[in-house]
């Protein structure tokens, strides 16, 4: 494993960030996470960041925390949206491969209905479509919809 290897080769550097991400980001009085949310987030920072290798570390911590495959799978999934699928694939493989591994069935989701329902986007109740419209928003030179000016 890539961390193990830093032990061996940048001890001080492995005291530094051991002491940062086990000790003081996860026990600031009034801040803790439960671990499901806390490996829940870190893995969707990961994938933002495009942290492939600590990815492959992260996810296999995760599920022993109690993040399920589904869970797992459901951040992949929606990073889809907001980084693009150029960017998510390598990770969406890498996945995979660590649930096939860990003898986690692809696909899971017809054991988990209800998870999909919770993750998706909310809807309007009165139109039954996304509650958040984009109608008449205008894209930038960078592709991104922003309001149209008033």
């Amino acid at each position: 494993m890539m961390m193990e290897n830093l032990r061996a080769t940048d001890p001080e550097f492995m005291e530094r960030f051991e002491h940062f991400a086990f000790d003081e980001a996860v026990s600031e009085p009034g801040q803790e996470l439960e671990p499901v949310t806390r490996h829940m987030a870190i893995l969707a920072a990961l994938l933002g960041c495009q942290g492939m290798d600590a990815f492959r570390e992260e996810l296999p911590a995760a599920l022993d925390a109690g993040v399920t495959p589904v869970m797992a799978k459901e951040i992949v999934y929606q990073a889809v949206d907001y980084l693009g699928i150029g960017r998510v694939l390598p990770f969406l493989k890498a996945a995979n491969e660590i649930l096939t591994r860990r003898g986690v069935s692809l696909p899971g989701w017809k054991k988990a209905p209800r998870l999909r329902r919770i993750f998706s986007a909310p809807r309007c109740w009165r139109h039954g479509r996304a509650a958040i419209s984009t109608a008449g928003w205008r894209p930038t030179a960078l592709g991104i919809t922003i309001p149209a000016p008033a």
